[in-house]
């Protein structure tokens, strides 16, 4: 199921399948963990919608991913120093 797919309902289509940009087939790892203000590194991809910003954001909690890295390209990059 893609993030779409969770934010609406598909009642009338006969091939409700959520069509990915740019070929993406990427999923979230943890769709519980879906912009909970947790950078997690299995949702920070583009079939999860970027973990919702999370890893994007200065204020979000870096504590529980290893890489912390902000993969939207639509927010450039930065790196979060985790000190490991």
């Amino acid at each position: 199921m893609c993030l779409l797919s969770l934010l609406r309902r598909y009642d009338k289509c006969t091939d409700c399948t959520c069509k990915q940009p740019d070929g993406c087939t990427a999923v979230c790892e943890h769709r519980a963990w879906f912009e909970d203000g947790y950078c997690d590194d299995g949702n920070n991809n583009c079939g999860c919608g970027w973990d919702g910003g999370d890893c994007c954001s200065l204020d979000a909690n870096y504590n529980f991913c290893t890489d912390c890295e902000c993969l939207n390209p639509k927010f450039g990059s930065y790196y979060y120093d985790t000190g490991s």
